[in-house]
């Protein structure tokens, strides 16, 4: 145990050690950029039109952990997975808003995450979130940051609804700002406080994928990767299929990738 705890921090000081020095290179690259250009000064703009980005659209309970470890292996990325703010209650209510004023989402957007897409094109990284919270926010990040990307992770609604449950989804005693209900126009919403937990889950895992299929449809194809989670688990080409989505270069073998996908996270 105590070995395992050591190791866990020699890893974790190495991969701090890599970022910042990761973080100083970009910073002198941009500086030199900025130098030429005639100031110091990274204007919002381009951030927004150069700043490459990427986006995960879940339900969580389907992998996310695992995606973000795989890609924590590229020093071209910068993979997330519970960034601060989190958006828990933001995620909520953004689903509440989605059929009124966009600019009310675009805003929060805006105000939660222009400053990690900021940092990352600071340290010529590419920011990749995999916290399932960013998913009612993906419309208004697509129309932000022009080349944003989108990572589409499903998993099977019987193994997610397991998960759920085990984690106390919809639970009387559990307290989750950040989970879904229906909106007061929904016609579920006549029978919500009726329904069991089972089709609680089985409604919120319907309602994101619903909501990640549309959103799909309305932005080009070459920005968007549906990835199914069994698939992540079992199979490396799946895995190496992101990298290439994302334009890096797997810095994985396969065996190694493998040896990833055998310890799922959680």
């Amino acid at each position: 145990m105590a070995l395992d705890l050591i190791r866990k921090c020699r890893d974790h000081s190495k991969k701090l050690v890599r970022f910042n020095v990761d973080y100083i290179r970009g910073g002198f690259e941009r500086h030199r950029e900025a130098k030429a250009r005639g100031t110091l000064r990274i204007p919002a703009d381009e951030v927004s039109r150069k700043a490459r980005c990427c986006f995960v659209l879940s339900t969580g309970r389907c992998g996310t952990g695992l995606l973000t470890r795989i890609l924590c292996a590229s020093k071209h990325l910068w993979p997330l997975h519970q960034p601060s703010p989190e958006l828990a209650f933001a995620s909520a209510q953004a689903y509440q808003q989605l059929d009124e004023d966009p600019r009310i989402i675009r805003s929060a957007a805006l105000s939660a995450r222009f400053d990690l897409v900021w940092q990352s094109y600071v340290r010529g990284r590419m920011l990749v979130e995999t916290n399932n919270r960013i998913t009612y926010f993906c419309p208004a990040l697509s129309g932000i940051f022009a080349r944003s990307k989108f990572i589409h992770l499903v998993r099977h609604p019987g193994d997610f609804a397991r998960s759920a449950l085990r984690r106390a989804f919809y639970d009387d005693e559990s307290v989750d700002d950040g989970l879904l209900e229906p909106r007061h126009d929904d016609a579920v919403r006549q029978r919500w406080d009726s329904m069991n937990r089972i089709e609680k889950v089985g409604w919120l895992w319907n309602e994101i994928q619903g909501f990640a299929e549309r959103f799909k449809q309305s932005v080009n194809g070459d920005r968007t990767l549906t990835v199914r989670s069994e698939d992540l688990y079992s199979q490396v080409e799946t895995a190496r299929s992101i990298f290439h989505f994302l334009e890096v270069d797997s810095p994985v073998p396969d065996h190694r990738l493998a040896r990833l996908l055998s310890h799922p996270v959680n």
